[in-house]
């Protein structure tokens, strides 16, 4: 009603003027980028004479229209003139009228949509000492553009004998930034330290220990992770631990690859354990004929199990990596 009553009082001190040149001088402010608007901006073309800018500018400011204008430009626009003066919407970057554009019309900037970083956690990883693990922390990674809401697969990095989990986490990258959640995690046996100053560790004849299963449940706890499509990947002797990890978890596990690691051997329950085993076909520690023995024993006991030979050493080749990441996203896709 306040606003209505100082409406009123604008018009009758407007009655002589005529109704065009008050339209257009409304419409001036309307496509006007801020507030309160400089007299020497007003452009030479309108045929509202200076003067009479002042006078209307003067009665708009007594009558605190202005402020009215910020918040309901085009309702007071179609209350005072009977049809309606909205502007037509313009193309954001997304290739619609959306937020972050910039109205062209009226000059008004749209806010850009805010994204609670709770919600939307950069990529990037995430350090933990867990209670259960003592002094063997737990590094996990977080895709690009992580979304609380999907049920992201979980892939387990075991690293080779004398590396730590900054190693693994360095493979992150190969494999991918985008498709899993990567827990990295810390061998049992302490072995000294390197002379690159990292610590040294390794998983030579462990089974799963409490550690390691603490920080499967940490990780599950914390991130969204799809409990189906857990993935353990090992090099060298974290082949072995990811091996014996998976047949160990049964169907908790949706796969294991082996990257240049001695398998286990003997009676092996495989109970339907996918396994990719990537091999460097002139690794000096362990032969390729010994990693396809392994696979034929895993065969015979239930796996499936696939060979791929590589023309590397020992390590981690990033071809292994590749193609670790397409039989994944196959398990994935199938599961």
């Amino acid at each position: 009603m306040r606003h209505r009553m100082r409406l009123a009082r604008m018009r009758r001190a407007l009655r002589d003027r005529s109704r065009q040149n008050f339209l257009l001088t409304l419409t001036g402010l309307l496509t006007r980028p801020r507030f309160p608007i400089p007299l020497h901006t007003a452009q030479p073309e309108e045929p509202c004479d200076e003067l009479g800018k002042r006078a209307i500018l003067t009665q708009l400011r007594s009558a605190g229209f202005l402020n009215v204008l910020r918040a309901q430009r085009r309702v007071v626009a179609t209350w005072l003139t009977g049809h309606s003066l909205r502007p037509p919407r313009t193309r954001g970057a997304h290739g619609t009228g959306a937020r972050g554009a910039t109205n062209r019309t009226i000059g008004l900037t749209m806010p850009a949509p805010k994204h609670n970083r709770a919600e939307h956690p950069a990529e990037g990883f995430r350090s933990a000492l867990l209670p259960a693990a003592g002094n063997r922390p737990v590094r996990v990674y977080l895709p690009v553009d992580y979304q609380p809401k999907y049920a992201y697969p979980l892939v387990v990095l075991f690293h080779a004998d004398g590396e730590c989990e900054e190693h693994s986490a360095r493979l992150v990258p190969l494999l991918s930034r985008r498709n899993y959640i990567v827990l990295c995690l810390r061998g049992p046996i302490n072995l000294g330290g390197r002379a690159d100053g990292l610590p040294a560790f390794g998983w030579s004849g462990c089974n799963a220990d409490r550690a390691t299963k603490a920080a499967l449940a940490h990780t599950k706890a914390h991130y969204s992770v799809n409990a189906d499509r857990v993935f353990l990947l090992g090099v060298g002797e974290g082949a072995a631990a990811a091996c014996r990890l998976g047949l160990h978890l049964g169907p908790r596990v949706a796969g294991v690859v082996a990257l240049n690691g001695a398998l286990p051997s003997g009676r092996i329950p495989a109970n339907n354990l996918r396994v990719l085993i990537g091999h460097g076909a002139a690794n000096p520690v362990v032969p390729v004929s010994e990693a396809r023995r392994a696979a034929a024993a895993l065969a015979r006991a239930g796996a499936t199990v696939r060979v791929t030979p590589y023309p590397t050493t020992h390590g981690a080749h990033p071809d292994m990596l590749a193609d670790a990441n397409r039989w994944i996203m196959e398990q994935v896709s199938g599961a």
